[in-house]
């Protein structure tokens, strides 16, 4: 990873930063369509009610988490990857943080 992609990821400026916000803007949607019987779900749905309040933050929470992903620490601009694959990844890493972030509230 070129240190100059790696300062501007952790900037929260450009591709990764956006693309981790509609990512937990997402997880937030899918959480809220979530069956009650799901287990934690009214942990989960505050959750997702502080991430439609505030992607952003938590964003920044998960950032390194997300640079930590195999494709996306190779590269974190996504230069020359295809938006499906980069959002892809970086979703699935998102995803995978649920439990954890869902904990944290």
């Amino acid at each position: 990873m070129a240190l100059a992609d790696l300062n501007t990821a952790l900037n929260k400026s450009g591709r990764l930063y956006e693309t981790i916000c509609g990512a937990v803007w997402m997880t937030a949607v899918l959480v809220t369509n979530e069956d009650v019987e799901t287990p934690n779900h009214t942990n989960r749905i505050a959750w997702a009610s502080t991430a439609f309040a505030n992607r952003k933050a938590i964003a920044r929470s998960i950032l390194v988490s997300v640079l930590q992903e195999v494709n996306i620490a190779a590269n974190p601009l996504g230069t020359g990857v295809a938006d499906s694959d980069y959002d892809g990844y970086v979703q699935g890493v998102v995803n995978g943080l649920l439990a954890a972030l869902v904990d944290g509230v």
